[in-house]
């Protein structure tokens, strides 16, 4: 499996905590992935959608 962000990459850089994170994939929001130790990771493009919608939000 290609490397992903981990969760707390991914909350750092967007500066979203991880809980919010982890509920927005629960709700479908945002996709997620497995690692093989059965770790969330979030794709690149998850992360630049998380960050572009926090732009848009600060407007």
């Amino acid at each position: 499996m290609p490397r992903f962000p981990s969760v707390g990459h991914v909350a750092r850089r967007s500066g979203v905590a991880v809980s919010p994170l982890r509920l927005y994939d629960g709700e479908g929001l945002i996709a997620s992935q497995r690692s093989d130790g059965n770790q969330r990771a979030n794709g690149r493009g998850e992360l630049r959608r998380i960050l572009s919608s926090r732009s848009k939000a600060r407007r």
